[in-house]
């Protein structure tokens, strides 16, 4: 997580938005890295793995890879 996100509390939108994501790309990464047949289904194109998070006031959903 990079930038200025001061003060590190729950009133800075911008420190949310920036530990959610971050939330979201690190369980992915962990459901890849403890699951030898997903990590293997994934390798071969078989399957994708893909996280998102929607943004209820702005009814938009955004897709992380």
């Amino acid at each position: 997580m990079r930038g200025d996100y001061s003060p590190r509390t729950s009133k800075n939108d911008k420190f949310i938005q920036a530990v959610t994501e971050m939330n979201v790309k690190l369980t992915m990464q962990k459901l890849r890295d403890r699951s030898v047949v997903l990590r293997e289904m994934i390798d071969k194109g078989e399957i994708g793995l893909v996280g998102a998070m929607y943004a209820v006031s702005l009814a938009k959903v955004t897709f992380y890879e």
